[in-house]
């Protein structure tokens, strides 16, 4: 289900983003955008507390190499991570090759379709190069700018679970879920 997936030379170029890997030098605009109160907290984290934090995140990134950054206008603006899914909350869809979508974008960029955009260049990608069966999504109920992203790829609530927070509580989370065949259904119309 979890195969590994390294998007260390990948690049995905949109009409105004380029999605690519972290590099060291993003540093500054991670911590430029993940300190603002707001933007962690819909996903599960709380903001950066200095650029040191912002650091150990940015080497986790680039560690783990399953997360873009999203580059707007010369500058990272948001991180798209399709990482390990949670195979706890997925037991259908044991012996599949999935990846759960995750992202965050800079506050000052919402309400302009820039992860709409993003997350539509990377589910296309993860369909057609990557051959993925399934892409799965959570997000906490509460999140409706995010829903809307999932709901924009075609992604479909299957059930509410559980999930433990960095904020040291749990929570209910909406489980979302995007087969290839309901993505290649949805191309075919458009």
């Amino acid at each position: 289900m979890n195969a590994p997936l390294d998007v260390t030379n990948v690049v995905l170029r949109t009409e105004r983003l380029v999605l690519r890997a972290w590099r060291e030098d993003d540093v500054d605009d991670l911590y430029a955008y993940a300190h603002v109160d707001g933007v962690g907290q819909p996903a599960g984290w709380v903001p950066h507390r200095d650029r040191d934090e912002s650091r150990q995140v940015l080497r986790g990134f680039m560690d783990e190499k399953d997360v873009f950054a999203l580059e707007y206008n010369g500058r990272v603006v948001g991180s798209l991570k399709a990482g390990p899914v949670k195979e706890s909350d997925w037991p259908e869809l044991a012996g599949k090759t999935c990846k759960e979508f995750g992202y965050a974008l800079a506050k000052d960029c919402w309400g302009r379709g820039l992860m709409t955009e993003a997350a539509t260049a990377a589910v296309d990608w993860l369909f057609e190069e990557i051959y993925c069966d399934a892409l799965t999504a959570c997000y906490y109920p509460d999140n409706a700018r995010s829903a809307r992203v999932l709901e924009k790829q075609g992604f479909r609530y299957v059930r509410t679970a559980r999930h433990h927070t960095r904020f040291d509580y749990d929570a209910d989370v909406a489980l979302c879920l995007l087969t290839r065949a309901e993505w290649s259904a949805r191309r075919k119309k458009n």
